[in-house]
């Protein structure tokens, strides 16, 4: 007797459930590349009035671009290329809906002539803080006429000392005099002048001046100036005896 060989039997293809996974891959596919799921709505959390008009642009440029073709990294470069801008986060969901996150520099010092501020690194923006800063005074020859910041100033040792002042006499209203020769002074509710002289070892001196104003507050409102010039030997000129 011989033996027949069966045939395999085989297995019926599952149709539906290709189909649907078809279908489902097609719409998903749709969707991804669709203008349907373009940007429709933003909100912007902590930006600047004057950052409005640079935010509302880098917007535009996206504004019929597919959820998949939108960068969130590419527009978190374009916002935090703002000088007032420190930082920047961006979400956007498939339904259009985005939320950009700003963080603002926080100044530690406003520039006298020109209405700018200082950040802590020394970079110079427009923008707006709160609370009391120091107030720098630039010489005329780190101005232009329209008040723009031109020559060469030493802005980074301004800006740290400008944010050392604030945090050690919070309540105090004071003036950073830069002249010239770059000598560098303070004034404090216009009393007595303090010098500090070059940005060479600004901490010495400032640690001087808090020793200095601890044990008398009011002696910059008794002489005509404190020179810091050397903080181990500081000098005191009297005020002029009327």
């Amino acid at each position: 007797m011989t033996a027949r060989k069966k045939r395999a039997r085989r297995s019926p293809i599952p149709w539906v459930p290709i189909l649907w996974g078809a279908v489902i891959l097609n719409v998903a596919t749709g969707l991804f590349f669709s203008r349907l799921t373009a940007l429709t709505s933003v909100r912007v959390v902590g930006a600047s009035g004057f950052d409005e008009g640079r935010i509302r642009r880098t917007f535009e440029s996206v504004s019929n671009v597919p959820w998949s073709q939108v960068r969130g990294k590419v527009i978190e470069t374009e916002i935090q290329a703002g000088d007032g801008v420190d930082r920047a986060s961006y979400s956007q969901n498939l339904f259009g809906r985005a939320v950009l996150r700003i963080e603002g520099r926080r100044a530690v010092a406003r520039i006298a002539q020109s209405g700018l501020l200082l950040a802590p690194d020394g970079a110079i923006y427009r923008g707006s803080t709160a609370g009391t800063v120091p107030t720098v005074v630039l010489p005329d020859s780190a101005l232009t006429l329209n008040g723009t910041l031109v020559g060469a100033w030493e802005a980074a040792p301004i800006a740290e000392l400008c944010r050392d002042l604030r945090e050690t006499f919070p309540k105090s209203a004071w003036i950073v005099e830069v002249g010239p020769t770059g000598v560098i002074s303070l004034r404090v509710d216009r009393k007595g002048r303090i010098i500090l002289g070059s940005s060479d070892a600004l901490d010495s001196k400032l640690k001087k001046l808090t020793e200095i104003l601890g044990s008398r507050p009011d002696l910059p409102s008794r002489v005509r100036q404190i020179d810091l010039t050397a903080p181990e030997n500081p000098v005191v000129v009297p005020l002029p005896v009327p």
